[in-house]
């Protein structure tokens, strides 16, 4: 097959796709990616073709927009950047595309991909790195101030779910979208969810089902394969400093706001005396160092980047963000994980981990010295939680989610091989 991916986001959303790209390629297949030119080196580390689909500049924009960590404006403005990139990601692909024998893999919020594929009728599978992606109404229904509501009725949730769609996202999606489409000769669209999310050959879930159970009710019939990792450890090597610290002393505490967070200095000042307060070592993980104390103390570094999958098991915990990249490699590691959630995804999959007893949550409006201390005595102290985390970690050691998810792409060639190509996904 020529395969052509087209991951948008942040790191921990691009990774799972060079995985996924990387391994394609080796199976014998043509891959080329198309993202923002701030992926190109991670990319073309992992010896894929690149194709540039924004700019370093366009991403900084994203990621510096203070709106976009606000905890109900987030995903607006998320959504609104998204929506914004449909030109340049739709001539971007139509560039790569050969006609019989293209296939198309990505993620929600690709909308310029959606449209090219519909153009020339590309066979395509759509990815949810997130479970929250796939819009069921079972799932834990959590506010992003961390207020859990699950008592809320389905019929209820459906109801507020209409609403938001018809007075928010139709709003969002619909309009920039079908003029675009208007542009290109394609009629219009009255489904904003269709608009964004497609009609794909194959719909598969990134999670393993008892991270996220399976939802009958969600938008899109999804295959749940499980979390794909990627460690590029070859290209990005773990600091030697960070390796001496490692080695120097007991097994540490990772704190990490993520990869594009540049408003998380609040929690590196209160991780700084928390681990000094409870005798622990610290690692700051954060590539913006203006976040961090210009003064650290002996028992506690700062990198700008670490690959987790070499660092997080020779720790004793993580906090972090929430995002689904650190959250599953802290499973991975099989350590706990404290979660501070700031917006999108991240409340839901902060209940998920508390709720499989792997870990706890902290909103982001509580952190302080005091709160972190509080917390993190608990998960430290906490025997059952450090036994189930490694028993998430020895499931996880045991899949192979990524021949899995390749096997299904894989199908893709029957569907392009088809003269009427099969829009339904599999139940």
């Amino acid at each position: 097959m020529h395969v052509i991916i087209t991951p948008v986001g942040s790191a921990g959303d691009v990774l799972p796709f060079v995985a996924l790209g990387r391994e394609l390629r080796d199976r014998g297949h043509e891959v080329v990616v198309l993202a923002n030119e701030y992926f190109q080196g991670m990319v073309e580390g992992a010896g894929l073709s690149f194709g540039h689909a924004g700019s370093k500049a366009s991403y900084a924009a994203t990621m510096n927009d203070p709106d976009l960590w606000h905890p109900y404006r987030g995903g607006r403005r998320l959504v609104q950047q998204f929506v914004a990139q449909t030109p340049e990601m739709f001539h971007a692909v139509m560039e790569q595309v050969r006609p019989g024998e293209s296939v198309l893999l990505c993620g929600p919020g690709a909308a310029g991909a959606l449209v090219a594929q519909e153009k020339m009728r590309l066979p395509m599978a759509m990815f949810y790195l997130q479970p929250s992606m796939l819009f069921g109404f079972n799932g834990p229904w959590v506010s992003p101030a961390m207020r859990r509501s699950d008592w809320v009725p389905i019929w209820l949730r459906r109801r507020v779910f209409s609403l938001s769609s018809r007075l928010i996202m139709d709003r969002m999606v619909l309009r920039p979208v079908n003029e675009f489409r208007a542009q290109i000769g394609l009629p219009a669209m009255e489904d904003w969810k269709r608009a964004w999310l497609g009609k794909p050959s194959l719909a598969i879930g990134l999670f393993p089902e008892w991270f996220a159970r399976y939802q009958h009710d969600s938008s899109e019939p999804a295959r749940l394969t499980g979390f794909l990792f990627y460690s590029d450890e070859d290209a990005r090597k773990t600091p030697k400093e960070l390796t001496d610290f490692l080695d120097a002393g007991p097994s540490p505490l990772v704190f990490t706001a993520g990869t594009a967070n540049r408003r998380a200095p609040k929690l590196f000042a209160a991780a700084v005396k928390a681990t000094e307060r409870i005798g622990r070592r610290g690692v700051l993980l954060t590539p913006f160092r203006e976040q961090v104390p210009t003064e650290l103390p002996d028992n506690v570094i700062q990198v700008d980047y670490a690959p987790l999958s070499d660092v997080l098991p020779r720790t004793a915990a993580i906090v972090h963000h929430g995002g689904v990249g650190t959250l599953a490699q802290a499973l991975a590691a099989g350590i706990p994980q404290l979660i501070i959630p700031h917006a999108l995804d991240q409340p839901a999959n902060a209940v998920r981990v508390t709720d499989l007893g792997a870990g706890d949550y902290l909103p982001v409006k509580e952190v302080d010295e005091s709160a972190l201390i509080e917390k993190l005595t608990s998960l430290l102290d906490n025997e059952r939680i450090r036994r189930v985390a490694r028993g998430y970690a020895e499931r996880l050691a045991e899949q192979d989610a990524l021949s899995e998810t390749c096997n299904l792409v894989e199908t893709l060639a029957d569907v392009r091989l088809r003269s009427e190509i099969k829009w339904d996904a599999p139940a």
